[in-house]
């Protein structure tokens, strides 16, 4: 059943079925790490995606319904309701999916969402991030409302992919998945220690926040790790 917020639910984005190229471009990317490659390509089904991140009052709703409990920290939805949830643990943010019908974002979804149909080296481009485009170290020292950064939505509408809030996808992290990974729909390693972050943050350099950035993570709630939702 669909609760999250009422009768809102969060807007999603659509990305049509194709072929994406995953991974770090090395012959356009000085900034590739060993996670992020071999660079390759990926047929993914069509997919929605969540616009924005999570909002505290997004996330206030299904606590409030008894389907997720509070995160451990900066949490206050009546007085900051469009600041990306954090603090939020893996367990958590695939509750609250969930419970609005939706899931956690494959990590091959996430990165087609945010690098669209050219590989691009951030959602809007290959060039470097300012605070016109995102909020990234430099900009603040704090999550913003989510949105705030239109000009870098990517080629199909989804925004704050790059800063704001890191974010949590559905994928187990393996430093060479990419070596093994299917070719179709893939859904990550089968086990793991840890998660796959993605998207940098608010505390991000520009190398943190390009879209081929991996980060493995204990399965634990962060100051700046927040989710989206995708169906």
């Amino acid at each position: 059943m669909l609760l999250a917020c009422g009768d809102d639910p969060a807007p999603m984005v659509r990305v049509e079925p194709g072929t994406f190229m995953i991974g770090c471009n090395e012959a356009l990317d000085t900034l590739c790490r060993g996670d992020e490659v071999p660079y390759h390509a990926v047929t993914l089904s069509a997919f929605e995606i969540d616009e924005t991140e999570v909002t505290q009052a997004r996330y206030a709703a299904c606590v409030d319904d008894g389907a997720c409990t509070p995160p451990v920290g900066g949490f206050d939805p009546s007085a900051t309701p469009e600041l990306p949830v954090v603090f939020v643990d893996w367990t958590q943010a695939d509750a609250y999916c969930r419970w609005v019908d939706r899931r956690l974002p494959t990590e091959a979804e996430w990165e087609a969402a945010a690098r669209g149909s050219d590989g691009r080296l951030y959602p809007w481009g290959n060039n470097v991030p300012d605070c016109s485009l995102a909020n990234v170290m430099g900009c603040g020292d704090a999550t913003q409302p989510v949105g705030s950064y239109p000009a870098g939505a990517s080629e199909y509408g989804a925004l704050d992919m790059a800063g704001n809030a890191m974010e949590w996808v559905a994928d187990f992290y393996d430093a060479a998945y990419y070596a093994v990974s299917p070719a179709i729909d893939p859904q990550g390693p089968d086990a793991g220690d840890y998660h796959v972050k993605r998207g940098g943050s608010f505390m991000g350099d520009p190398q943190t926040v390009r879209a081929s950035y991996r980060v493995e993570g204990f399965p634990v709630g962060l100051a700046n790790l927040g989710f989206r939702c995708a169906r």
